[in-house]
């Protein structure tokens, strides 16, 4: 209910207009229109009479006397108040809800206004036609029109009318939550504003603006505050009214989103105070509404349906339809509240009447809202139900016109700079014909030359490129080969198998053997490829886990966990990548362990990743590093600093974003219980790289290879 009041506020500023009549006095126009003859102008009176009621907030009288002007006019043939009075009926069938009348007559007021060269009034026109679009959810419509009034409004330079449309964007960005787009316009009102002599509130208003967007985007309330602060300070000094009413209103937003309940009920009502005495009834109304929410959100709601039906009575005399459809669904909403479920029931249905009959989706969303928790709160499930159905299909309506909002946006953009350009080159064309054609031809050398150079230059790049990563790759791949086939291991695994041989195990040492060649020929045939289905990374792990086993006289115990969801023989990740950190487990974690170690090798999906871990539960690195340092090995392990090098080359070549990270593991004493290393592959990224290389030959090796597995 809130966004659809800072809606309604921004549409009735967006459409209010100069009228050229103010100083007159009721009683004097109807005196004046009395003396008047019937072949006297009278489409002037009714017209001057229109703008009266319209700057009193009565829009039925308003409208009343705009269409006996636009009769008189007719009759007269004065095409100066023909444009008057469409104009006038535009702006009061906007207030009472006749969107496509408002529409229509603002249409018929450019064709006069064009044919009198009065920009001014096309700029306004186009400004309003933008406010009912919103008002109708044709977003695709309103950015069109607000583009257009800015290019008519540079055009003719018009300072003013620039500096306000940006702060209308900014203030509709700020609405849809674009604070990028939001935050450009701030930035070019405020280089924009530098060295004009503009009229001096508008510096103020940039800075509120600013705050505003320090508060709902950055979240720096510090920040906001002080340049809200600054902004109202200047209001006070210039006694702007109007701009210390708004500046209250705004902080007291920001103090009820941050519940804040009696900072921003007392903001309100200064606001209120001001606002009554301007007497502009529908700020009036707004504010009414606003410090009702904040008795709603403190469970006041006796005070608050008070506030809810002043603001009623205020929007009925003024007959903005839009604003009495807003408050029926308060006013059903506190009875809600309260218990009053029947007349709750009688203001919903009413406001959704006249909701539908405006034609605009969020009033519509918010009666199905408010009734369907009327219909739950009393059990009745059935209509709960109803107006449930109803609610998500008018969201679903809501949420395709905010998809499409952006798309429209860049369109009216994009055709908006393309006439600006057309004019450009036409009113130009002429001049510069003759210089175009003398030049084209070294022009077209000059960029032929060019272009050929920078593609010379980038091919050598490129090709320095790749060759300086396949001189890494194949590096990195060498020492990864060497770590994984390390003279320690092979000199071991032989040594254990010479050891069954001596000892007459023939059995043991023919299967360590077999299990050796399986290894070594897996290791050599999984190196040649960048990625290998994570079958083979799998069968590599555990003939070298089973050869360790061996070796170690079952020293430690490992087992796999793999995700069902992962089909091995489909998923395919960089060959050696997890057997490096088993070395290490085994090595570092579990020999220097005391009893029986364990190692848990565990693979599953994530949302678009696979995640793999080892874990051991073995000394710890922290105490693995002291054991090395007071031996003073000579060997060091490089797998883990290999296996990073390599993933960084992968991420680099690939734009893979694998990731790899270390956890110490402890007790609930805090003692170091061992370690666990998890990688992130983005599954994604894998695949697509997967399916658009040529794997042709390798899956013919693969599928070869499959079929000879011993």
């Amino acid at each position: 209910m809130r966004k659809t009041i800072i809606v309604l506020i921004f549409e009735l500023l967006t459409l209010i207009v100069f009228p050229e009549n103010n100083d007159k006095n009721i009683d004097s126009l109807l005196n004046a229109l009395q003396n008047k003859t019937k072949s006297e102008n009278n489409s002037k009176i009714y017209n001057d009479l229109s703008e009266f009621y319209y700057n009193l907030f009565l829009s039925n009288e308003s409208y009343y006397y705009a269409k006996k002007a636009l009769s008189h006019a007719a009759k007269e043939n004065n095409s100066s108040e023909l444009a008057r009075s469409y104009f006038n009926i535009g702006q009061s069938a906007y207030v009472l809800g006749s969107f496509n009348e408002s529409l229509l007559s603002f249409k018929k007021a450019i064709i006069y206004y064009q044919s009198r060269k009065n920009n001014k009034k096309i700029f306004l026109c186009y400004k309003n036609i933008a406010s009912v679009y919103k008002s109708t959810g044709r977003i695709d419509k309103v950015f069109d029109y607000y583009y257009r009034s800015l290019k008519l409004a540079e055009i003719t330079n018009d300072y003013e009318n620039i500096i306000g449309i940006y702060s209308v964007l900014i203030s509709m960005y700020n609405e849809l939550n674009d604070f990028d787009n939001m935050l450009k316009f701030i930035i070019k009102s405020k280089h924009f504003l530098k060295g004009k002599k503009i009229e001096e509130r508008n510096y103020p208003n940039i800075r509120l603006y600013e705050g505003l967007y320090y508060n709902n985007c950055i979240h720096n309330e510090k920040k906001a505050l002080l340049l809200i602060e600054s902004s109202l300070n200047e209001y006070i000094s210039k006694n702007d009214l109007a701009g210390i009413a708004s500046t209250y209103s705004l902080l007291g937003d920001m103090f009820t989103n941050k519940n804040i309940l009696d900072k921003a009920m007392s903001y309100y009502k200064r606001a209120l105070n001001i606002r009554i005495q301007s007497d502009d009834k529908n700020s009036m109304s707004i504010l009414w509404t606003n410090i009702a929410h904040v008795y709603m959100l403190k469970k006041d709601y006796n005070n608050a349906l008070k506030c809810n039906f002043k603001s009623f009575k205020v929007r009925l005399r003024t007959g903005n339809k839009q604003l009495i459809a807003s408050s029926y669904a308060n006013i059903g909403s506190t009875y809600i509240k309260m218990r009053h479920y029947d007349r709750a029931l009688i203001y919903l249905n009413k406001g959704l009447l006249l909701a539908r009959e405006l034609g605009v989706n969020l009033y519509i969303k918010n009666s199905y809202k408010k009734l369907f928790e009327l219909f739950y709160e009393q059990k009745n499930y059935q209509k709960a139900l109803e107006y449930h159905q109803l609610l998500s299909d008018i969201m679903l309506k809501i949420a395709k016109e905010e998809n499409n909002r952006k798309i429209a946006e860049i369109q009216s953009k994009y055709e908006n700079e393309k006439k600006q350009q057309q004019l450009k080159n036409l009113s130009k064309q002429n001049s510069i014909q003759k210089l175009i054609l003398r030049k084209r031809q070294n022009l077209v050398y000059g960029l032929s030359f060019s272009f050929i150079l920078i593609i010379l230059l980038a091919i050598l790049y490129s090709r320095h490129n790749k060759l300086k990563s396949a001189q890494k790759t194949l590096e990195l791949e060498q020492k990864l080969l060497r770590s994984q086939m390390n003279p320690h291991f092979i000199f071991n695994s032989l040594s254990s198998i010479q050891s069954y041989i001596l000892k007459n195990d023939l059995f043991e040492a023919g299967k360590y053997l077999s299990g050796f060649a399986k290894l070594i020929r897996l290791v050599l045939t999984n190196s040649r490829e960048e990625f290998i289905p994570l079958e083979n990374e799998i069968q590599t792990l555990k003939l070298y886990l089973l050869l360790q086993t061996l070796r170690f006289e079952n020293k430690f115990d490992y087992s796999f966990e793999i995700d069902p969801a992962i089909d091995p023989e489909k998923k395919y990740i960089p060959p050696m990548l997890i057997q490096p950190l088993v070395e290490n487990a085994i090595d570092h974690g579990i020999l220097n362990k005391q009893d029986k170690g364990n190692i848990f090798i565990r693979i599953f999906m994530g949302n678009e990743i696979m995640q793999i871990e080892v874990e051991d539960n073995g000394i710890g690195r922290k105490k693995a590093n002291l054991i090395q340092e007071q031996n003073k090995s000579l060997h060091k392990s490089l797998s883990t600093k290999i296996t990073n090098e390599r993933i960084q080359l992968l991420n680099k070549k690939y734009k893979l974003g694998i990731r790899l990270t270390i956890y110490d593991l402890h007790d609930k004493e805090g003692i170091a219980s061992g370690t666990l290393v998890r990688i992130i592959i983005p599954s994604k990224r894998l695949k697509f790289i997967i399916k658009n290389r040529d794997f042709v030959l390798f899956s013919l090796l693969s599928k070869s290879y499959r079929s000879n597995k011993m």
